[in-house]
């Protein structure tokens, strides 16, 4: 079945029903989707096994349960350079048997677990954390707004950004992925760049004279 002619980031009703149902109106069922290229998970019970706390460097959310989809926080974003590393905490709402993942799409194809875009934080765990990770950019990452997506899911070891099932949550983010400016070393030499990030002015440090290239954030 393929909708055609839809407009993204537009909240639709889709309703469904068997064709062996033919004038049977109520075996119609009825659900929503926010059509922005990603898949939507789909939690029905929040009692237990939510996420309470997200923590990656500016994002540092406190949040409460919510059923259904993944809780669209893209508003709340993270700035990331290729290839640092920086930590990422999530905090849940524990029952037992809990899994935390996280999905990030580093190459922006609207898929959120190609390979090296799914990270596990926590298995089968009955503690609320926080639950920690170190995550590093990769070198190829497409520079801009990647989406990010943090999940607690109950009793489930296949990590899955677009599961449907009863416990558990799914929040939504940005992280925008930069070059970034490093001290770097160069024959021995080595060249402090600041500030970081800079805005008007960029100082370069060194001893020796050096050649410098300057990108915009798509890489230009």
């Amino acid at each position: 079945l393929a909708l055609t002619g839809l407009a993204e980031d537009v909240l639709y009703t889709l309703y469904v029903r068997s064709i062996c149902s033919v004038g049977d109106t109520s075996a119609w069922s009825g659900g929503t989707a926010i059509l922005d290229g990603y898949c939507l998970s789909n939690f029905t019970n929040v009692t237990y096994e939510f996420v309470t706390n997200v923590t990656l460097e500016e994002i540092n959310n406190t949040s409460a349960a919510s059923i259904g989809g993944p809780v669209d926080y893209t508003d709340m974003e993270a700035t990331v350079a290729r290839n640092s590393t920086y930590p990422l905490s999530v905090t849940i709402d524990a029952d037992a048997l809990d899994y935390v993942y996280a999905f990030i799409d580093w190459n922006q194809n609207k898929v959120l677990d190609d390979a090296g875009e799914v990270y596990t934080l926590a298995s089968s765990t009955n503690l609320a954390g926080p639950h920690t990770l170190d995550i590093t950019v990769p070198a190829d990452a497409v520079l801009g707004n990647t989406r990010m997506r943090a999940m607690v899911a109950y009793n489930n070891a296949t990590p899955d950004p677009c599961v449907v099932q009863t416990y558990g949550e799914a929040e939504d983010y940005t992280l925008e992925v930069t070059l970034g400016t490093a001290i770097t070393a160069l024959s021995g030499e080595v060249f402090s760049v600041y500030p970081n990030p800079a805005r008007t002015e960029l100082f370069i440090n060194g001893t020796k004279p050096v050649h410098v290239k300057v990108y915009d954030m798509v890489g230009h």
